[in-house]
């Protein structure tokens, strides 16, 4: 899952025998998430960015963690290890070479506000301590590598009026939290206030009206045309809707900066969430 978090988390420790018992492979494991966009436009500017997409591990880490094994034990293919980090962090792990593409996207900003582009992508960090136990040659060596995982996050966030724009002020709207969506390898926040029909959320710009309470994950199907670009591009989001598990954070107060961060003009629009895989999903335009 896309859950997106500050700082950074240990994930797995696991060992690996090598050479018939010889040797041994320790790997400690860590993920962050570092950002590829921190820009902002305002007053109606529109801010222009070429956003790249990398995926895999740099190859001189590769080639360098590859030969160190080799030297040592003449193994040859990281194929083995691979599978061992597979299992343990019970996930695909990219370690081709790096691959990029990029993409222009563009964000646009309110005529009196600014928008803050934000965006994420996890990081794995692979600490490696190679050791051999012969008692007559006893080699030990250290090696890293950074795996970029195709795991992505929208951040972005708009407040408006903002005070250099010289706009008449905005009355600020009361959001009762902040609702984390994830797409699986992809995740966006929103925030939402309570209704008497269910929660109000603002999305990529447009406002929507979900039948839950606020107070508990639910799962939906967000229609594709409601998913940032930029995030589309990230995540190779082309089907015409992507289901989503849906986690609110309430709070009891939330400021008046956080309102006027996601004041934004709206098109109406109606989800219901998905209890189940037979779950129907109402769109008004």
């Amino acid at each position: 899952m896309a859950e997106y978090f500050l700082g950074r988390r240990d994930i797995a420790s696991f060992t690996i025998e090598l050479d018939r018992g010889n040797a041994v492979l320790q790997c400690n494991v860590a993920e962050y998430w570092s950002p590829i966009i921190h820009d902002s436009s305002k007053c109606g500017a529109t801010l222009t960015y070429e956003l790249s997409k990398k995926t895999g591990i740099k190859e001189s880490e590769k080639a360098a963690f590859e030969d160190s094994l080799e030297a040592s034990i003449g193994l040859k293919s990281i194929g083995q290890i691979k599978a061992v980090a597979k299992q343990k962090l019970t996930t695909e792990v990219h370690w081709e070479s790096v691959q990029e593409e990029k993409r222009t996207v563009v964000f646009p900003s309110p005529e009196c506000g600014k928008y803050t582009a934000l965006q994420y992508q996890k990081l794995r960090d692979y600490h490696f301590t190679f050791q051999e136990k012969k008692w007559f040659h006893k080699n030990s060596w250290q090696s890293y590598f950074t795996e970029h995982t195709k795991f992505y996050h929208d951040d972005s966030k708009t407040i408006d009026p903002d005070p250099s724009c010289n706009c008449k002020p905005k009355e600020p709207i009361d959001f009762d939290g902040l609702l984390h969506i994830d797409f699986g390898d992809t995740s966006t926040i929103a925030p939402f206030r309570k209704s008497s029909t269910g929660i109000e959320i603002e999305l990529s710009g447009k406002k929507a009206n979900i039948e839950a309470t606020g107070d508990s994950s639910f799962i939906v199907d967000i229609p594709l045309e409601y998913v940032p670009d930029s995030l589309k591009f990230l995540g190779d989001m082309k089907e015409g809707s992507y289901e989503a598990t849906a986690t609110p954070y309430s709070e009891p107060v939330i400021t008046q900066e956080l309102a006027q961060a996601y004041e934004v003009e709206a098109v109406e629009m109606t989800i219901q969430p998905l209890s189940s895989s037979e779950g129907e999903i109402e769109v008004e335009s």
